[in-house]
């Protein structure tokens, strides 16, 4: 039949509407998912919202116009949808349009919203008098969230993805190939479409703005140090003692000077002419060889 959703990107609608479009669909069913991308809604062939309680397009169905469209809240207790009729529960009036219900995130909240525009489900208009209207209470829903900082652009994208899941099952009974509600559906599937690449687009503007706060804050910070580097006075060491300098070709005294003298050694003492110095100590020596052979 027909899925959703086949690729993400900047999209303008005439090429979201392409991407999902049935060959079983009319021309009019396919200008009208062209306008249905345009307009960020489910559209009739005029462009206007569709299947809206109370008009002639529902007035078989049986469903009352006095649902109307609930919003988006936020609180320090968390999100709420304000203005919420629940089917069943009381009865839909002026009277109850006040009432909030507490969620936990704008996922996954179609069958809330449905419950809140369904009264009798009998016949195909009655299905797409209560599903579409609530569809497009929850694309609403999902603009205001992401554009208030309710939700996040990815939340946002899963919401929508939850809503195309959720919607194409509220209508399954009653879609045929290729009647009103699977022109809704394509519509829906075109609507995402367009969304979810704005929601991308955020998400990366988002990335790059942060990215480039890290660096200027790494910038900021180196600079701050090299300022504060700069700033410091400069250390200057002051010797105990001055400092000398030896006279050019000076050597200073060594550690081991003490074992030279500056004296110079005394000259050998030279033999006296003559040799008489000798005599009296031959004499000696040859007395006393004498004396020994004696004895």
């Amino acid at each position: 039949m027909h899925a959703c959703c086949p690729t993400l990107g900047t999209l303008d609608p005439a090429t979201a509407a392409a991407q999902v479009t049935s060959s079983a669909a009319t021309s009019s069913g396919k200008a009208a998912i062209v306008l249905a991308a345009q307009h960020g809604m489910l559209v009739d062939n005029a462009g206007n919202p569709a299947y809206i309680p109370g008009t002639s397009e529902c007035a078989a169905s049986g469903i009352s116009a006095a649902a109307k469209y609930v919003g988006l809240a936020g609180s320090a207790a968390g999100l709420a949808l304000t203005g919420v009729v629940q089917a069943g529960l009381m009865a839909a009036g002026p009277l109850t349009l006040g009432i909030s219900v507490a969620i936990a995130s704008i996922v996954g909240i179609f069958s809330t919203i449905l419950n809140h525009h369904a009264q009798a489900v009998k016949k195909e208009q009655s299905v797409l008098c209560s599903a579409v209207p609530a569809a497009n209470n929850y694309l609403q829903i999902i603009e205001q969230g992401v554009q208030t900082g309710l939700a996040t652009p990815q939340q946002g994208i899963d919401a929508l993805n939850s809503l195309v899941r959720d919607f194409t099952n509220a209508v399954s009974s009653i879609e045929k190939n290729c009647n009103a509600a699977c022109i809704m559906t394509e519509e829906l599937q075109a609507v995402v479409l367009v969304k979810q690449s704005e929601y991308q687009d955020m998400i990366a503007a988002q990335q790059a703005q942060a990215q480039a706060a890290a660096a200027a804050a790494a910038q900021a910070a180196a600079n701050a140090a090299a300022a504060a580097a700069a700033a410091q006075p400069v250390q200057v060491v002051t010797p105990s003692r001055p400092n000398t300098t030896a006279p050019a070709a000076v050597v200073p005294a060594s550690s081991y000077a003490g074992f030279y003298s500056s004296v110079s050694p005394a000259a050998p003492v030279a033999a006296s002419g003559g040799g008489s110095n000798w005599l009296p100590i031959a004499a000696a020596l040859a007395a006393g060889f004498l004396l020994t052979r004696l004895l």
